[in-house]
C-alpha cells in the first residue's frame, strides 16, 4: 500500500505538473496574442482620434472659407517648423507656383499666424507673429484700445506682448486682440 500510494502520488504529481506546464504555455501564448491585439486596438483608437481631430479642423477651415468667400485665399499645410535659431518661422507647402508672394498674410481659423517672409517655387517660409522682430497693429476687441502686438520670440515662450496702449485704457488678460487692418500686410 505505501508503495502504491507513492507511485500514484508521483504519477498524479507528474500529471498535474505536465497539465500545469501545458496550461501555462497556452496562457503565455494567449497572453502574447492578447498583447498584440491590445496594441492593434490602441493604434486603431489613436488613428480614429486623429481622423476626428482632422475632421474638426477641416470643418473649421470650411466655415472660415465660407465666411471669407470674398477674399483670395489658398489653403496650405505646415511642412516644417522651428528650423531656425534666429527667427520663429514655419515652412508651408505653397509657393510662387500657387500664387504666393512675399508679404502675404498667413492666417488660421484661430487668427493671424504671420506673414510670408521668403517664397520658393513650391514652398514658402512664414515669419510667425511670435517672432521677436514681428510687430502688428492691434485693437483690443472689447474696448477698441489700439496698440502694437510684438512677438517675444522662442526664448520667451513664443508669445506676444501688446504694447503702446494708453495708460488710461483697461486691458484684461482674457481680452481678444484683433488686427486693425492698418498697415501694408494685414
Amino acid at each position: 500500500s505505501p508503495f502504491h500510494r507513492a507511485v500514484t502520488y508521483a504519477i498524479d504529481g507528474g500529471g498535474r505538473a505536465w497539465r500545469g506546464y501545458v496550461w501555462l504555455a497556452g496562457a503565455a501564448f494567449q497572453n502574447v496574442e492578447l498583447r498584440k491585439e491590445n496594441e492593434e486596438l490602441k493604434a486603431a483608437q489613436a488613428h480614429g482620434l486623429e481622423v476626428g481631430l482632422e475632421n474638426k479642423r477641416l470643418r473649421g477651415l470650411l466655415g472660415y472659407a465660407r465666411a471669407n468667400a470674398g477674399h483670395d485665399m489658398r489653403l496650405a499645410r505646415v511642412i516644417a517648423g522651428g528650423m531656425s535659431t534666429q527667427a520663429d518661422m514655419v515652412t508651408i507647402d505653397r509657393g510662387t507656383l500657387d500664387g504666393v508672394a512675399k508679404g502675404m498674410a498667413v492666417v488660421t481659423v484661430d487668427g493671424l499666424l504671420g506673414r510670408v517672409h521668403r517664397v520658393f517655387k513650391a514652398q514658402s517660409e512664414v515669419l510667425l507673429i511670435t517672432d521677436k522682430n514681428s510687430a502688428v497693429a492691434g485693437t483690443v476687441q472689447s474696448s477698441r484700445a489700439r496698440g502694437i502686438v510684438k512677438g517675444r520670440g522662442l526664448a520667451k515662450g513664443a508669445t506676444c506682448n501688446l504694447e503702446y496702449i494708453p495708460r488710461t485704457e483697461v486691458v484684461n488678460e482674457v481680452d481678444v486682440v484683433v488686427t486693425t487692418g492698418m498697415g501694408d500686410f494685414f
